[in-house]
């Protein structure tokens, strides 16, 4: 994860009575409305952010995700005269992508993106408490539409 350069949207100190460690401990949250900003923050070179992924749905009613196959180039006189080849059927997807921002059209308020850190929850080691809340959606395609 990238350092967050993004001005914090508030800063609230709190005393942690219900879970260990106990204590009093300042908890910094960023509400993120920008997609970008998301990706901007999380993807690495090694890692980078996926925004969407298309998943097929198994017999068994599971879902495993679906890469497009790819297509093997063409000789250039195939690929202007005619081809004998099937077009190849692709199987009804369900895109599922992260909802940050206004996603609908009839939406007032932008889903945020929401990143809560709480610094030295374990002071001798410095370790913190990271948390993340966001929103996802899922969108039907049928082979008819690629």
């Amino acid at each position: 994860m990238h350092v967050l350069t993004v001005l914090c949207s508030s800063i609230s100190a709190f005393v942690r009575q219900d879970a260990l460690p106990l204590g009093s401990f300042s908890k910094y949250t960023w509400h993120i409305t920008n997609l970008m900003h998301v990706k901007q923050i999380f993807d690495t070179p090694e890692l980078p952010l996926k925004l969407t992924q298309s998943f097929v749905r198994n017999s068994d009613s599971s879902y495993s995700p679906f890469t497009c196959p790819e297509v093997p180039a063409e000789p250039l006189a195939e690929a202007f005269g005619r081809t004998d080849r099937p077009q190849a059927i692709r199987p009804h997807e369900l895109h599922t992508f992260l909802k940050v921002g206004i996603c609908s059209p009839g939406q007032k308020e932008p889903t945020p993106f929401v990143i809560e850190w709480i610094p030295d929850i374990l002071p001798h080691s410095r370790v913190g408490e990271l948390r993340l809340r966001f929103e996802y959606g899922h969108q039907p395609t049928s082979p008819t539409e690629h």
